[in-house]
């Protein structure tokens, strides 16, 4: 089970910091659209 927890975390991160970008991306794009 360690070793499926350890895969899960080594997957999840580029999940996460790709939905991250993704919504600072159309944050900044609100922010240019607006302005």
């Amino acid at each position: 089970m360690a070793r499926f927890n350890v895969g899960g975390c080594a997957v999840s991160v580029p999940i996460l910091a790709s939905i991250v970008v993704s919504l600072v991306l159309t944050v900044v794009l609100n922010l240019m659209l607006n302005c």
